[in-house]
Order: C-alpha cells, then sequence, then structure tokens
C-alpha cells in the first residue's frame, strides 16, 4: 500500500468514525479527542480485587526502569529494613545478570548495528552492561541513544557512510530524494494494529494503576492528530502533583513497563508459532533460491531491488544456498556475473572477498540472506497454501508488535521531560537533593533531547545533506 493509499485510509476511517460519533469529539489544538468513562467501572473494580499484584509490577516496572538506582529510591520510599533491600536489590541483579546471559544480542549486537570499531567494542560493552545495571531500561535507552551518535561520528571519521541508528516508524514510505529522512517504513495494517495493541495496554495500564494509588481517572479515549491515531487516560493532574513521590513513579513506570512485557510475552507466543509455521513450510514447499533482506552501500553498475530473491547465476539455477556457492567458486574476482534477481537479469562483476582475496563474492549482498521457499505446484490454491500464508502473515504482525512495543517502551524510558522516564527521573532525583532537582532535571534533558536530534538527523549532516 503506498503513501496516497495509505493516507487515503487513515482519512477514511478517521472520517466514519467522526461522522458516526463527531458529537463526542473535541478539537484541543491540533488533536481531535474522543472522550469516554465507559471503562472506568472496569479499571476500578481491578484495581480494588488485585492490590498486592498491582503493587509488585508497578514496584517492579520502577526498579526496572532505572536499575540499582531505582532499587534505592523504592526501598527508601518504602521505609525498607536493611534485609529488605538486599533482598530487592539481589531480585534486580539476577534477574539483570539472567538479561545478559540469555540475551547478549541487546548490548554485542548494537555494537556491531552502530559500526563501533573493534578496538572500543570490549570497552563500550562492558560500559554498556554497566549502565544497564546502574539505571535500567533507562539508561540501556540514554546509552543506546549515545551509541547511535557515536557509531556515527566513528563512521563518518574513517571514511565510511553513516546511517541513522534511530528512526521514525511510519506507514509511509519517503520519496527516493528525502530518503536521507530518518525513516522507517511499515505496512499499514501492521503499524495500526502494533499501535492500537501498544495505546490500549500503556493507557489502561496508567489508569489501573492510578486508581490503585487513589488518584482520579477522568476518562479516557482515542483521537487523531492528523491522519495518526493515538490513546490517552487522563488522571486528575492536580491529585497526582499532590501525591506521594512513590505513588507518581508507580503510575508513571506502568505504561513502559506494561509495554515491555507485552513484548516478552509476544516473544513466547512466537516461538511455537515460529516452530509450526516452518514445519508447515519446510513439508509444502521447496527451495526457491537464495533470497536477501538489504543491499550493501557499496556502488555497483546496476540498481539493485533492495530485498529479492536469487535464483540464477550464469545460467546456473540457485535453488538454495549451496548452489550459490557452488557457482561462485568457478567464478573469479573481475569476472562478468549475469545475476536474475526477482525474474531480472542483472549485469555485474564479481568482487574480491575481503577474507580470502582468491575467491570471488557478489559485493552488493549483505549478510542477511535466506532460503527462500515455493509452496509446492501440487498444493498451491488449496487450502494449506491459504493457512501458510496466514501463519506467515501472524508472525509478521507478531514481530511487527513486538519489536514496536519494546522499542517505544524504551524510547519512553529515556530521561527527558515529559516522557515516562523523565517523570520519574524528576521524582527519584527529588528524593537526594530535592533544592538541585530542577536544575539537574533541565540538564539531563536538554542533554538527551540533543543525542536525540544526533540520532536522528546527525548522519544527514555528517554525509552534507541537510
Amino acid at each position: 500500500m503506498g503513501n496516497f493509499e495509505s493516507l487515503a485510509f487513515l482519512l477514511a476511517v478517521f472520517g466514519i468514525l467522526w461522522t458516526l460519533d463527531r458529537k463526542n469529539f473535541k478539537r484541543e489544538g491540533l488533536f481531535m479527542l474522543r472522550r469516554t468513562t465507559r471503562w472506568l467501572k472496569v479499571i476500578d473494580s481491578f484495581a480494588k480485587k488485585h492490590k498486592k499484584l498491582i503493587d509488585r509490577f508497578s514496584d517492579a516496572g520502577v526498579v526496572a526502569s532505572f536499575g540499582l538506582l531505582g532499587v534505592s529510591y523504592v526501598a527508601r520510599q518504602k521505609k525498607y529494613a536493611q534485609k529488605q533491600v538486599t533482598v530487592l536489590a539481589t531480585k534486580y541483579l539476577l534477574a539483570a545478570f539472567l538479561i545478559i546471559y540469555l540475551l547478549p544480542g541487546l548490548f554485542s549486537g548494537l555494537i556491531t548495528i552502530f559500526h563501533i570499531p573493534p578496538a572500543y567494542a570490549t570497552l563500550v560493552l562492558y560500559f554498556f552492561k554497566a549502565m544497564f545495571l546502574l539505571f535500567g531500561f533507562s539508561g540501556y535507552s540514554f546509552f543506546m541513544i549515545l551509541l547511535v551518535g557515536l557509531g556515527s561520528t566513528l563512521t563518518a571519521l574513517t571514511g565510511g557512510v553513516p546511517e541513522s541508528g534511530l528512526k521514525l516508524v511510519l506507514p509511509f514510505s519517503v520519496p527516493e530524494k528525502y530518503e536521507f529522512l530518518p525513516v522507517y517504513s511499515l505496512p499499514l495494517i501492521p503499524w495500526i494494529v502494533s499501535i492500537f495493541i501498544i495505546l490500549v495496554v500503556h493507557e489502561f495500564s496508567h489508569a489501573i494503576v492510578a486508581r490503585r494509588e487513589g488518584i482520579r481517572v477522568k476518562s479516557m479515549g482515542y483521537g487523531f492528530f492528523g491522519p495518526l491515531p493515538l490513546g490517552f487516560a487522563e488522571p486528575d493532574e492536580k491529585q497526582i502533583q499532590k501525591a506521594a513521590s512513590i505513588k507518581k513513579t508507580r503510575i508513571f513506570a506502568a505504561g513502559s513497563w506494561s509495554n515491555m512485557l507485552t513484548g516478552a510475552l509476544m516473544i513466547l507466543m512466537l516461538i511455537p508459532m515460529s516452530l509450526g509455521a516452518f514445519m508447515l513450510t519446510d513439508k509444502y514447499s521447496y527451495d526457491a533460491g537464495v533470497g536477501y533482506t538489504a543491499v550493501d552501500l557499496e556502488p555497483t553498475a546496476e540498481i539493485l531491488p533492495p530485498t529479492g530473491v536469487i535464483t540464477e547465476i550464469n545460467g546456473a539455477a540457485i535453488g538454495n544456498y549451496t548452489d550459490y556457492q557452488d557457482v561462485m567458486l568457478r567464478v573469479a574476482p573481475g569476472d562478468a556475473v549475469h545475476v536474475v534477481i526477482n525474474s531480472t537479469t542483472y549485469n555485474l562483476f564479481a568482487q574480491e572477498d575481503s577474507i580470502n582475496q582468491s575467491r570471488a563474492i557478489l559485493g552488493f549482498l549483505t549478510k542477511d540472506m535466506y532460503i527462500s521457499k515455493e509452496f509446492d505446484p501440487e498444493q498451491k490454491g488449496g487450502p494449506l497454501e491459504y493457512l501458510l500464508l496466514a501463519s506467515n502473515y501472524i508472525l509478521m504482525l507478531f514481530e511487527t508488535v513486538i519489536t514496536l512495543s519494546i522499542g517505544i517502551a524504551l524510547f519512553n524510558l529515556l530521561p527527558i521531560k515529559p516522557l515516562d522516564g523523565g517523570l520519574m527521573m524528576e521524582e527519584i532525583i527529588s528524593v537526594k537533593n530535592a533544592k538541585k532537582r530542577k536544575k539537574i532535571v533541565s540538564t539531563i534533558s536538554l542533554i538527551t533531547f540533543l543525542l536525540i536530534l544526533y540520532a536522528l538527523f546527525g548522519p544527514a549532516l555528517l554525509n552534507g545533506l541537510l
């Protein structure tokens, strides 16, 4: 679905909702908001029945958001004895080390993605893990933004072409002449489904914890900023300002923490689903080429598709990766190579492998290669094919929701007001240094804001495109 179709679809949805319910919409600046109290009784009932569960959930959210700093804050606010502080800190450290051990890609993967030179990789990696242990996911997010800017700068200084590691995820594609803008395009339907789930989980969590803490929730609702959808919960701001610090941080932490847990839960659900889809694909399909999901920035004589499937090289059929390797063994660096990609022939020149100079490679390929599968013709058009297509689409939806849930949660935990991370940071700092709170919060928020701007637009500036 292209830009115009996506925009038309979003405007049509807004138009239908506006037509059916225009009396209840209210214009506030650039926003069109529709408030309701319909779900408040359900939220009140849940908050009353599950007080201990909500307390544990929200305390865990504060600790996960700010690590050992969060442990110190919660312990001080709840007036824990030394033994209780030790237990809380031990629980957090065990969980944190488990994450570091089971998900090493959360740390080492970013070193690769953001092009940190090997000479600095070990030091950066240790510092990254330390930030996570000391300051939780807020520290992780802050250092990730810092790492994006550092990676872009080092890439430019070493003669490379920096790319933006932080992008806005939108259901619109950017015209080719503006491709330097930091926008990552998603298909419209997965984007809408993901945003809807994220907003519902986020806002309901804020509202439930607010009610548990005795804060009135005036309304909930949805709306539009232009054609883009949004959701909100509306706690009583005056009551929040007068509330105890721990109550505020619990409310602020609830939204992003629930999005993180949603992403983790969906990952667990995705594992058996992916296994089932793989078994179905393997049984009723056959190898149909080598696919790739990205091309190297190295210039080629041809304008190649950014994603595609290689089915033939120099007249030899490519059914799988072994076929690809066998054909390339018969090619020398510098030889002309005729490659069929997405049923179109491209005339290229083989390049020298940087590891083994005697070996030829297709220089445009990245490591993001996979075996393409095509459905067995005997089953084509039958219920199994449609089941496979449906399962693959559902998997794609799950992956999109997971990526956006965790990504938006991490962004929301950045220590900058008015994001949840910034609001929690203000409360934590006010406990330790109330007199200098405003100055410290303003300084950290400004630094974070500048890092975000540099992460978004720094590569374009370094490339001379802005």
